[in-house]
């Protein structure tokens, strides 16, 4: 869960970095499929909580909690992240492997270990937890791996199991110290192997120890479970009372702001109503004043791309009454030449029989046709014809440039 980034970036980058480390001291990364069925069960709790406000309040407050939270993730998110983990382990260059077959030769008491990795709280008739079904077929694999064997040391280890969890490395060692094996136990806390691969080859992983300690102290600064639950309480009570409401509760909660606020005060001297209340609204002021910033920048937005929208519309506007104007006097340029034309060729047949001078007549007067008949078509009638033609032209270029810019 945590080099799949699903505890945060500070855990996912020391994780993916002590990876490298262990490939550098020849080590061979492998998860098995019971592991990735865990890590897609997990997931699928997620996606099927995270719908509703009742499910989201029901979270326990772990780092993937408080990581899909933070970060929005919905139903549809989680569900794409399981479907995802198969490829990204590879990508990683994590093999996936089948669990072996269980060898009794090689196996202890699963039953008092799966007893001591139950938790007391929970009924004895119940079946056993995956969680706790998993951790114990994974010690069973490694053993099962080792044939048998009891090294002394990680070299000669030949298989372990890698976790961080620190109750569960605890509780198989004293169980493998309670069953008298000699050796290195099956199982080993992931901080311990990354101290042992480091010290092999520091040079491999400069920034590794201090990218773990940014992880364990952004851990460090949670609340404690026991705080969490009392302010979740808190929390249900107001909205019970209709002080809060299911949204503001639902706020608060996925909040990173809520845990640093729960971390500073769990360590004064008494956590009631009165601290809970105004870590609440502390909360809410943040949200309210990440609102305003954002409407603010909305707003802004939304001006500049009205002034923008404003300028693209004069300037096709523009080149919609140039096209319109220029198209229309083409439109009137056959008549304009014809009567030209037409003045200039027939008029001086009217005037045969004329002497020398008087042939200078009839080509001032297709001049002055001619003139006469153009100022015509501008001036008289013709002339509203070329402006309706003009306007015409105009709302129709003009409807289609701005429904190619609005579509834009």
């Amino acid at each position: 869960m945590r080099v799949l980034g699903f505890e945060g970036p500070a855990a996912k980058i020391a994780a993916r970095e002590g990876l490298e480390l262990l490939r550098a001291t020849n080590a061979r990364l492998a998860v098995f499929e019971k592991t990735v069925d865990e890590i897609r069960r997990i997931l699928a709790i997620y996606e099927n909580k995270l719908g509703t406000a009742e499910g989201r309040r029901s979270l326990r407050p772990t780092e993937v909690t408080r990581y899909f939270l933070t970060e929005r993730y919905s139903p549809a998110d989680v569900r794409q992240a399981s479907a995802l983990v198969e490829k990204q382990l590879r990508q990683l260059g994590i093999e996936i492997r089948p669990i072996p077959l269980r060898d009794p030769r090689f196996t202890r008491d699963e039953t008092t270990l799966t007893q001591g990795l139950t938790r007391p709280d929970a009924p004895q008739a119940d079946p056993v937890e995956p969680r706790v079904q998993h951790d114990v077929d994974c010690v069973a694999a490694i053993l099962t791996l080792r044939e048998g064997r009891t090294p002394e040391s990680l070299d000669t280890a030949r298989a372990i199991f890698a976790t961080t969890s620190a109750g569960v490395v605890q509780t198989v060692r004293e169980w493998w110290q309670a069953s008298g094996e000699p050796g290195l136990p099956p199982i080993i806390h992931y901080i311990a192997l990354s101290n042992a691969a480091w010290l092999k080859r520091p040079g491999a992983a400069t920034d590794l120890k201090v990218r773990e300690l940014t992880a364990l102290c952004a851990a460090a600064l949670r609340p404690s479970r026991a705080t969490w639950d009392r302010f979740v309480q808190h929390l249900r009570r107001l909205e019970e009372s209709g002080e809060l409401s299911t949204d503001e509760a639902i706020a608060v909660t996925a909040s990173g702001l809520t845990d640093k606020l729960l971390s500073a005060v769990e360590d004064e001297d008494g956590i009631d109503a009165g601290t809970l209340d105004d870590v609440i609204e502390r909360v809410k002021a943040a949200y309210r004043a990440e609102a305003d910033q954002r409407v603010a920048l909305a707003e802004a937005h939304a001006a500049l791309q009205a002034e923008q929208r404003r300028q693209a519309e004069l300037k096709v506007l523009s080149i919609a009454d140039f096209c319109a104007r220029w198209l229309a006097r083409l439109a009137f340029t056959p008549a304009f030449l014809l009567v030209v034309v037409g003045s200039f060729t027939e008029l001086p047949k009217a005037f045969p029989g004329f002497g020398s001078v008087s042939r200078e007549v009839p080509w001032f007067s297709a001049v002055a046709v001619a003139g006469l008949s153009v100022y015509a078509l501008y001036h008289d009638p013709l002339k509203g014809w070329r402006r309706s033609l003009d306007a015409w032209l105009r709302k129709k270029f003009r409807a289609r440039l701005l429904g190619n810019v609005v579509e834009t």
